[in-house]
């Protein structure tokens, strides 16, 4: 639009002009002697996608008129567009200096950098941009990305349902919010999106990828399947789609075909590090596989991103165990480890400070003795306890039985007491600040959302290991609910953290030893603090006996929730259900023992974390 007096131009769309543009942003920025049909013939270019022409038409103009500030943003823009990013940054900088008020270049230079990963220098752009036009969708958008892929999740929802209000019919924030909830487990809600996206014109293939990720999250595997056909069909070329198809058939246990998937994919991506290691998860190599010769090569690759690096030093640190080359697993492993920690630092005096904040808030709460009106007589059974302790195994024996239903990781409880208790800036809100009334709303939510995805199934799993962080809170808002906690010896459960990689930004004490040792005392005081509180209302599984002793430890199990013996939980591993966790595969395999004590094989390699563990197991130390 032009003003006036025809000396300056005002918005056009952001980016390589694809994007939708700011309801309510009025900036303009002057053009000065330039041609104004000149001007808007290059934004029409890039609108159109015929980036070459804008780039040849922009880089004319930018050199007749090096003090406009518009020109050197849509030059920037054709630049990116065309593979030049080091240009383009150039010219985007150069517009910032001839006109920093002008907030499309802030909006468009922020999407640049949030395209290459640098969120920390994309989100003050973002968020500068706003400031001068607070109404600007396209900058809304792009922050929401940032703030995602930086896994502030809160903070990406909140912008993104902000510009959804003004913009209800953008199709990149409502595939950008599918996302979010697709990554903050929140499957059902991200579906809607997904969908009200790809109908507004959102990339298809893509979204197809995010629709078919939240389809098998919810168990409807068939539908995810039929997707990712389409997004193939689409784009053959994409090895996401395979990697896809892959994954679903490994939480099936369809092992061999998922083989097929994954060495289709990984011969069309070779340098895709999390494809190989994904492919691991269910396979087991023999010594001379051409395999692991492959992924040696890919990691001496400079050019190779820190992702793929950690994923390949993870994938080689399997290798290596499953050929019994033991000594060199921690040459790929601890520098892998090294790569998460730097990239998912652990911050652990802001867990113990929240921990014990949220230990101090239940301290004066009687969970034994609630009479509250109204509570749901809903009994889902929680399994809990650390990452790579058995909780899956526990699992499986438990949905093993007839009259339970499998949810995995579901975190409704957790997450629904997280909210509840939050007071703002790191603060736990006291308990005495909850009130009776809302304690039974939470529970009664608690139990739609589970009946919403498994119907009138009253005996639920929820595998959110995290969960026994707030096992007051969740019994008094469901008191026939169940809890069961998995115990393993911490050397072996830590070392088997520090050997995978968890989903982004989780569990991010895994990637260091100290940091595992330290989080593992905190465990250790938080289950103390429930024994003291909650006596006799949870069942410990310990590993170590479980896998010694089968029969009897899952006759126990099996009693503690509640239900009447099936010898059917002894064949847990026969069993149909999706398993998406890290023990996919060994779930699928009868009882095996040949895990247990595995720490001693690296206890050279595990001096820091024996150290920090102290006691009984520091390096020395006497077995009792």
């Amino acid at each position: 639009m032009l003003s006036p007096d025809k000396s300056r131009i005002g918005t056009f769309p952001a980016g390589a002009a694809k994007k939708s543009q700011a309801a309510g942003s009025n900036t303009r920025t002057a053009i000065g002697s330039a041609p104004v049909h000149k001007v808007r013939r290059a934004i029409g270019f890039l609108q159109s996608g015929r980036y070459g022409d804008a780039r040849k038409l922009a880089e004319r103009l930018r050199r007749a008129h090096p003090d406009v500030a518009i020109i050197a943003d849509i030059l920037a823009n054709a630049q990116a567009a065309t593979g030049d990013p080091d240009a383009a940054e150039r010219n985007f900088r150069a517009a910032l200096k001839l006109d920093p008020n002008y907030a499309e270049t802030r909006s468009n230079f922020g999407r640049f950098l949030v395209e290459r990963g640098r969120f920390d220098e994309a989100i003050p752009m973002l968020r500068q941009a706003l400031n001068l036009a607070p109404g600007m969708t396209a900058a809304m958008v792009h922050l929401g990305v940032a703030f995602n892929r930086n896994l502030d999740r809160r903070r990406a929802t909140a912008v993104l349902l902000a510009s959804l209000k003004i913009a209800p019919n953008n199709a990149e924030a409502h595939a950008e919010m599918g996302r979010v909830l697709i990554s903050d487990n929140r499957p059902e809600q991200a579906l809607a999106h997904l969908e009200k996206a790809l109908a507004l014109g959102a990339e298809p293939a893509e979204n197809h990828l995010w629709t078919a990720r939240a389809l098998s999250a919810l168990g409807r595997t068939a539908e995810a399947m039929e997707l990712l056909g389409k997004a193939r069909a689409i784009a053959p070329e994409n090895p996401d789609c395979l990697f896809e198809r892959a994954l679903i058939h490994q939480t099936l246990g369809d092992f061999d075909s998922a083989r097929r998937e994954f060495q289709e994919a990984m011969d069309m991506a070779p340098k895709a590090g999390r494809l190989h290691r994904s492919f691991l998860a269910s396979e087991k190599l023999q010594a001379g596989d051409p395999l692991i010769a492959r992924m040696e090569d890919a990691l001496q690759d400079p050019s190779l991103s820190d992702d793929s690096r950690a994923n390949f030093g993870f994938a080689l640190a399997k290798a290596m165990e499953d050929t019994g080359q033991h000594e060199r697993v921690f040459a790929y492993l601890r520098p892998a480890n090294e790569l998460m920690n730097r990239r998912f630092p652990f911050d652990f005096d802001a867990l113990r400070d929240q921990t014990h904040a949220m230990m101090e808030s239940l301290a004066d709460a009687d969970f034994n003795s609630m009479d509250i009106a109204g509570r749901s007589d809903y009994a889902p059974l929680f399994v809990t306890g650390l990452p790579r302790s058995g909780t899956t195994l526990v699992e499986q024996i438990i949905a093993s039985h007839s009259a339970v239903t499998g949810g995995g990781e579901l975190g409704y409880a957790r997450r629904a007491w997280d909210d509840a208790l939050a007071g703002g800036k790191g603060a736990v809100k006291p308990w005495n600040k909850i009130g009776d009334r809302a304690v039974a709303d939470i529970g009664r939510k608690i139990e739609a959302r589970m009946r919403a995805r498994f119907g009138d199934a009253d005996r639920v799993t929820d595998k959110s290991v995290q969960s026994y962080t707030l096992m007051g809170p969740i019994l008094a808002s469901l008191p026939e609910s169940r809890f069961i906690v998995v115990k393993r010896d911490p050397r072996d459960n830590l070392l088997s953290m520090y050997r995978n990689i968890f989903a982004d930004g989780m569990h991010r004490q895994s990637y260091s030893l100290r940091g595992l040792a330290r989080h593992y005392k905190l465990y250790e005081e938080v289950l103390s603090f429930w024994q003291e509180k909650l006596p006799g209302k949870f069942h410990s599984v310990q590993y170590e006996e479980l896998v010694g002793n089968l029969e009897a430890e899952a006759r126990a199990l099996i009693a503690a929730c509640g239900l009447e013996w099936e010898d059917a939980c002894l064949s847990f591993h026969k069993s149909g259900r999706k398993v998406d966790t890290l023990s996919l595969h060994q779930v699928r395999q009868p009882i095996y023992s040949s895990s247990l004590q595995a720490w001693r094989r690296h206890e050279g390699e595990l001096t820091e974390l024996l150290e920090e563990l102290g006691g009984e197991y520091a390096p020395g130390a006497k077995p009792e």
